[in-house]
């Protein structure tokens, strides 16, 4: 998934002149993508720029929209 990113030959390259911390890139891809699961409201989230170094990652700038949600009962049935 990783090799799929825009931003892939900066982090991969052809010979990166440092081992990058892609652990914590996933860690931190995996947890956005669960506080979206969780967090119905979250509508967009954008994360850039997303640093990644040998010693971790840091974001700098974070911007979450969030939107109105109707929670849904499966049980309940729409006329």
């Amino acid at each position: 998934m990783l090799h799929e990113l825009r931003a892939a030959l900066q982090l991969f390259g052809p010979r990166p002149a440092q081992p990058l911390d892609m652990d914590t890139v996933i860690d931190v891809l995996l947890r956005t993508a669960r506080m979206a699961e969780l967090l119905h409201e979250v509508a967009e989230a954008d994360l850039n720029p997303v640093i990644v170094t040998e010693q971790g990652v840091r974001i700098p700038d974070a911007r979450i929209r969030l939107e109105p949600h109707e929670p849904e009962d499966p049980f309940i049935k729409g006329t």
